[in-house]
């Protein structure tokens, strides 16, 4: 089981991330940002969770913790644990990750990757960049780390949208179309 210890979790933002080696997937947007960020940033963070069950060998992962999960109790522990949720796609039909985040309480930084703008609205309850910027990744970045108001209010922001889009909601949104 994944848990942080109170030395990775004291005045250190932490960061996660699910990782894929796709490359539709924007895994290496993210490590070229990261490789970026200077030093006085890099010292604010704490730990870096990629979450994976991919081969991410091809990635240079340094100073990043890969988890391999067994089940969703530890991806949404791993969220939990999180300040800052980074979704890094360049196209996606609905991306659950990002709203799951929200759900956990992350604040999170999101690729304008198409579906997610059924619920992601920029500056209210994520930041937004364009897929594969490596400029304003790191500029969305630099603000959630330098600004705990802001990832405080995309954290709220980001909750109460996640309760708009539970399993059950879904399920009956269906029935009522289909049963019409």
């Amino acid at each position: 089981t994944f848990i942080l210890s109170p030395n990775e979790r004291n005045h250190k933002i932490n960061i996660c991330l699910v990782a894929r080696r796709h490359p539709w997937k924007g895994l290496r947007t993210f490590i070229e940002a990261y490789k970026y960020l200077d030093d006085a940033i890099k010292e604010k963070l704490g730990v870096i969770s990629l979450v994976s069950h991919d081969d991410l060998g091809a990635f240079d992962t340094q100073g990043m913790r890969i988890v391999v999960p067994k089940n969703d109790t530890e991806i949404a522990h791993i969220y939990r644990s999180s300040d800052i949720f980074i979704s890094t796609s360049w196209w996606e039909g609905f991306g659950l990750p990002p709203i799951e985040a929200m759900g956990c309480g992350c604040a999170v930084i999101t690729s304008d990757s198409g579906g997610v703008n059924e619920y992601a609205i920029p500056n209210v309850n994520c930041l937004m960049y364009t897929p594969r910027n490596v400029a304003e990744l790191i500029h969305c970045l630099k603000t959630l780390i330098a600004d705990e108001q802001m990832r405080l209010k995309l954290s709220l922001a980001g909750q109460e949208t996640a309760r708009k889009f539970s399993w059950d909601r879904s399920v009956k949104q269906l029935l009522d179309i289909i049963t019409c």
